[in-house]
């Protein structure tokens, strides 16, 4: 406990440390190898690496230049022959997935691309006029993982795509605040919900001052807040329900949840399945549990202090929120949201509330017409069902999270 403290309060400055990676102050800068040209490139993977205005074998990230290339069949050095050309080349490595040049050598009696490419360590993804090809560095790391963690093909490829770009660039088309009523479905801002009861946790004895370096951060609220915040929920019986179907606050089986202190979660995502908050549950999903990670959701992408942007964000476009229990959940949602996050009422004001697509089905036949896309103006083909995706993955997670302490 005591270490993570240190770690926790030097955050802010480790933080610091990792975003100067993400650039070089000497870029731009005259390269000391004395040509003229200005340094462009540093490589990621080597230390006190200096900025450099040429590629070397080990850097295959993108060349944006035409006449920048890896050289193969002359060790490094240009191919002199004047059918050589750059072919845009895909190499996957174990930094990630890049675009880059390569340049075969075209020399009288020169081997074939695949030779070429093997003779430097890379394994073509085909064996003729191959365009993509694999480091043999890489293809050994996913060897080791598969021997040791059952790491699938699937699994590794994805990770290296996440190390390639995992993030996606704001780009905001000019003049989208003057999008005419009948046009905002292009710039709907989608919403999704669900409750989840095998990420649950038992009750243990554990250290009172261990330290959690989640609390509070990214999509976990407060996690003293959000107790007291339960503690002071209205208490007796749920809000009457208009469809008996998902009554989630009385149809969970309490013996199930015998010696658990926490009994699930309820995510909100985006209609990409981009997870926006996770708040835990104490028995069934109560609005008060799904209400608290919404405005948790919400507090995510609001700027401090708040924009004109922002606000025109929250007037203007076309706000939809998905989930299994949105026909009990909306009749006082306002209600709630001005007695407990009132800075967030007037957006969920604006809220258009849906039932997934496969959940409807099983409501009442008011429901369907009330709450499924199919019959929500400019709701499109959006199922509503994406709060349901990243369960297979966060399930797989259940049987350990459940033993944690508090602290992780």
């Amino acid at each position: 406990s005591e270490t993570l403290e240190e770690f926790q309060a030097a955050f802010p400055q480790l933080l610091d440390l990792i975003f100067e990676h993400e650039s070089d102050a000497r870029t731009s800068q005259a390269c000391s190898c004395g040509s003229g040209a200005n340094r462009t490139t540093r490589c990621y993977d080597c230390f006190c690496y200096e900025p450099s205005c040429f590629f070397i074998r080990h850097d295959i990230a993108a060349l944006r230049d035409e006449i920048a290339a890896v050289n193969l069949g002359h060790y490094g050095l240009p191919c002199p022959s004047k059918y050589a050309t750059n072919l845009k080349f895909t190499v996957i490595d174990v930094n990630g997935i890049h675009q880059t040049r390569i340049r075969f050598c075209s020399c009288e009696g020169f081997p074939d691309r695949s030779q070429q490419l093997m003779k430097a360590r890379l394994f073509p993804a085909t064996m003729s006029q191959p365009t993509t090809a694999f480091t043999f560095q890489v293809l050994k790391q996913f060897h080791l993982l598969h021997l040791e963690g059952k790491l699938s093909a699937y699994d590794f490829i994805g990770a290296l795509r996440r190390l390639s770009d995992n993030a996606f660039p704001q780009r905001t088309a000019p003049g989208w605040e003057r999008t005419p009523p009948q046009l905002r479905h292009l710039i709907q801002i989608q919403y999704t919900a669900d409750g989840n009861h095998h990420s649950n946790k038992y009750a243990k004895n554990t250290d009172p001052d261990d330290i959690s370096l989640y609390d509070g951060k990214a999509y976990y609220p407060r996690d003293a807040e959000y107790r007291e915040y339960i503690k002071n929920l209205p208490k007796g019986a749920p809000e009457a329900a208009p469809c008996d179907h998902l009554n989630v606050h009385t149809k969970q089986n309490r013996k199930k949840f015998k010696n658990m202190e926490l009994t699930g979660i309820v995510n909100i995502q985006c209609g990409h399945i981009f997870i926006k908050s996770t708040v835990d549950l104490q028995l069934g999903e109560k609005h008060g549990n799904v209400d608290y990670a919404l405005d948790h959701a919400i507090l995510n992408t609001k700027p401090q202090p708040v924009s004109e942007l922002y606000l025109a964000f929250v007037r203007v476009c076309d706000h939809i929120f998905s989930y299994d229990n949105s026909c009990s959940l909306c009749v006082n949602a306002l209600k709630r949201f001005i007695e407990n996050f009132p800075d967030e009422a007037e957006l969920v004001e604006k809220f258009r509330w849906l039932i997934p697509l496969l959940h409807v089905q099983n409501h009442k036949d008011n429901c369907t017409y009330l709450y499924s896309s199919a019959y929500v103006r400019g709701a499109g083909h959006f199922h509503g069902e994406t709060a349901e995706m990243p369960w297979v993955e966060l399930n797989q997670l259940a049987p350990q999270t459940r033993q944690m302490n508090n602290g992780h």
